[in-house]
């Protein structure tokens, strides 16, 4: 039997209210959201370029340059008798503790419906640590007692997940209490790689400018994977 008329406005009228509503609640599936893509991109450019600049400034030598000299003297000074402490937080960008990271950044990433953001670590990671490991360190050839330094692997590794985590954070359609729990998040993320990387030059395994040069590699990788990964899927959805 047909609603009434007055039943069955109602019941329309409260469909085409509520649609929007829950389309505005729905977290984006983007990585990086529209409005940001320009800068990505202008992002990972001036990225890119920094690795270049340092890696030709440092390239084939085997001692701190006149930058590394007054950061490392620094952060060795300031964490003297902290040994322990030191080499503990580096070792958190060593392989092993890495992968178990990453694993739980991808979990983040699922248990926030963004499954391109668990994507995102499954294909970031790897090519960050090998275009660092296999191309950028022999090709400039930066020594750090008998390994190749620049740029440090643990570094590349510790921002690529920081990186990961801060593109997981951005969700504009959230409450005021989420976004600043996300934002302390995202701070939280970048603080520990920061400290990973400090703790690195504080232990003697890399000099300052090794650490920048992880940083800038991951920021490239994760922004250039970050954005493809959201052209693909778009075009994808609109083919099908």
């Amino acid at each position: 039997m047909t609603p009434s008329g007055s039943t069955g406005a109602g019941w329309h009228a409260h469909r085409v209210i509520d649609t929007p509503v829950r389309a505005a609640a729905a977290p984006s599936r983007r990585l990086v959201p529209g409005g940001l893509r320009l800068a990505a991109v202008g992002t990972a450019l001036a990225a890119a370029l920094v690795v270049g600049l340092l890696g030709a400034a440092v390239a084939n030598s085997t001692s701190p340059d006149g930058l590394d000299r007054v950061l490392d003297h620094g952060l060795i000074a300031r964490y003297a008798g902290h040994e322990s402490l030191i080499l503990w937080v580096a070792n958190l960008g060593s392989a092993i503790q890495i992968v178990v990271l990453a694993a739980a950044v991808g979990v983040l990433a699922l248990v926030l419906r963004k499954p391109r953001g668990a994507l995102l670590v499954v294909l970031a990671l790897p090519l960050a640590s090998g275009i660092t490991e296999l191309i950028l360190k022999p090709l400039v050839h930066r020594t750090a007692g008998p390994a190749y330094a620049f740029p440090s692997g643990h570094s590349t590794g510790v921002f690529t997940l920081a990186f990961v985590v801060v593109l997981l954070m951005i969700e504009r359609h959230r409450p005021v209490l989420g976004q600043l729990v996300r934002a302390l998040v995202a701070v939280a993320a970048v603080a520990v790689a920061i400290a990973v990387a400090a703790a690195l030059v504080a232990a003697r395994y890399h000099y300052a400018t090794d650490t920048v040069g992880g940083a800038g590699v991951a920021l490239v990788i994760v922004l250039s994977v970050s954005l493809l990964i959201d052209a693909l899927a778009e075009r994808r959805r609109a083919a099908g």
